[in-house]
């Protein structure tokens, strides 16, 4: 007969009624565990169904411990040796009765599972389940937030070129300790972009000075600020203490924050980064391709280089012309005081003319040349720009004091009393009258000098 077993709303089995009962001898079923066999309307317990036939075998039992001996069957004979009952193997005799003999029974429930109604969740699995949805919201919902804005940094700008925002793009998304920046400027250079890789955002501070002689332009030192946000920092508004614009080149930068920066909610739960920044390091600022730009740097050096030795000849021979004409002037003024020449009047006259037919007009053009040629070498690039228009600048003042000192001590040697005066007198006269173009001169002279030196 085939029986099933009902436990923990399951029906296992089918078992024979030699499984059950051994099942109840050995503890793996208790006797009030409930049955059920096809054909009944419900399940009944162990006891109830089987508590009859133990009744039955308690008074077969008892009947037969009264029984006398007479009354007993003979016993049987003894059994035959298993090479005498048949033929066969003794160890094969072996196999098979082993085979027929039946082990103990050991119920594996799991074996014989079979859910057929699923009731609701115990409440062990409903606290696992919580469980997992509480570290899915605190562990697995900032992870996921923070690899996402790792991932998901600043988009690109229209005016950024698609070259340096992958190059941008991996600096921001650089995960290393060490605080990592990079720069790009916009073509225009109007505005500037600054990657980082720190996460944090707020305003942050930056001071740019070209480095001498490595920028494809005049010198340039600028202040500016701008704001931090997913790695980003734009900067369009400069304040420039030497320049007038950015140009391509290397620069010593500077990169600080006076206020702390703000950390976003999902990097809190996560190592965090300097509130402060204060990064110095030198880099190259270009809207260029590197290679491009140390191509357009050499070809730009060597083109300065030969504009400056042009500028730096020809301030030796401006210099060397105004050392000559105030030569000659100051040898004019010295023959006045020359008694062999004629009378003191008549060699100021001779001057005079002199002065006005050979100089006079020279001084006035040559300021209005060298002026000429100031405007417009200034719009060029060469190597020792401020330097050689210093220069352009000093030698049209000195040719405007030479006239003018030439003009006024010809108003002092008329008025002069030369008649009057002693030797002595005449020679301190002299002396003064001729000290400023003296003093020209070796100025003259020592320009020349300290820019053949170089």
């Amino acid at each position: 007969m085939i029986w099933f077993l009902i436990k923990d709303n399951s029906h296992l089995g089918p078992f024979s009624e030699k499984y059950l009962h051994d099942a109840i001898k050995n503890g793996s079923m208790k006797e009030s565990d409930f049955i059920w066999q096809e054909g009944w309307e419900e399940p009944r317990s162990y006891q109830a169904v089987f508590s009859d036939i133990k009744s039955d075998f308690v008074e077969l039992k008892t009947v037969v411990e009264n029984l006398e001996d007479e009354d007993l069957p003979p016993d049987l004979p003894p059994e035959l040796p298993f090479n005498l009952a048949n033929n066969n193997d003794p160890d094969e005799d072996e196999n098979e009765v082993e085979e027929e003999t039946e082990p103990d029974v050991v119920i594996d429930f799991k074996e014989y599972e079979f859910e057929y109604e699923k009731g609701e969740k115990s409440i062990l699995k409903k606290l696992q389940i919580l469980a997992i949805f509480f570290i899915i919201i605190v562990i697995a919902v900032p992870t996921w937030m923070y690899y996402r804005n790792s991932v998901n940094i600043f988009s690109r700008p229209q005016t950024m070129s698609l070259g340096d925002f992958e190059r941008l793009e991996a600096v921001a998304k650089n995960l290393n300790k060490d605080l990592a920046f990079d720069f790009s400027l916009v073509t225009d250079k109007r505005t500037l972009w600054i990657a980082t890789n720190n996460p944090l955002q707020g305003e942050v501070y930056i001071n740019l000075k070209s480095k001498k002689g490595k920028i494809l332009g005049d010198d340039v030192e600028v202040k500016s600020k701008g704001y931090l946000k997913q790695g980003l920092i734009q900067i369009d508004e400069f304040q420039f203490i030497e320049g007038g614009n950015i140009v391509d080149g290397y620069y010593d930068v500077e990169i600080y924050t006076i206020d702390d920066l703000e950390v976003p909610i999902y990097q809190r739960f996560f190592e965090q980064k300097p509130k402060q920044i204060r990064y110095i390091n030198q880099f190259l600022i270009t809207s260029l391709p590197a290679i491009d730009f140390e191509k357009q740097l050499d070809l730009y050096s060597k083109r300065i280089k030969e504009n400056s030795q042009k500028f730096w000849e020809e301030l030796i021979l401006k210099y060397e012309t105004i050392k000559s004409i105030t030569s000659n002037i100051r040898e004019g003024m010295l023959k006045i005081f020359d008694r062999i020449e004629g009378s003191y009047e008549n060699n100021i006259k001779k001057f005079e003319n002199d002065y006005k037919t050979n100089y006079g007009l020279f001084f006035t053009s040559f300021v209005e040349n060298n002026d000429a040629s100031y405007e417009k070498i200034i719009k060029l690039e060469f190597k020792d720009r401020v330097e050689i228009m210093a220069n352009y600048s000093h030698l049209s003042k000195l040719a405007e004091d030479i006239g003018a000192e030439t003009v006024k001590n010809l108003e002092l040697l008329k008025n002069y009393k030369f008649k009057d005066k002693s030797s002595e007198e005449i020679e301190e006269f002299q002396d003064k009258i001729i000290l400023k173009l003296t003093r020209i001169i070796r100025e003259c002279e020592r320009k020349v000098a300290i820019i053949s030196a170089n």
